[in-house]
């Protein structure tokens, strides 16, 4: 089961680069960690991976490695092979 993206909405004043992660494994999580120390400038708005516990810890290591108080964590889209 594929889900396509048809577009998420963005509020104009957040002008953060936004990525996704394909693969949450050892050093897909490796990057998240890199990433949100810069969440004041980027954002994750997708996850992507067929082993769901690791899109899962991928998910709880998005607000545990959050640097910047005043930036918002986003709950990223997660795509998986269901």
């Amino acid at each position: 089961n594929i889900r396509r993206f048809e577009g998420i909405p963005v509020p104009e004043e957040d002008n953060r680069i936004r990525c996704a992660l394909l693969g949450c494994g050892m050093m897909g999580q490796e990057h998240i960690s890199y990433i949100m120390g810069y969440s004041r400038d980027i954002r994750i708005d997708f996850l992507c991976d067929p082993f769901e516990p690791s899109l899962d810890k991928a998910q709880k290591m998005m607000t545990e490695f959050q640097v910047d108080p005043v930036a918002t964590v986003v709950q990223p889209t997660l795509f998986t092979n269901e």
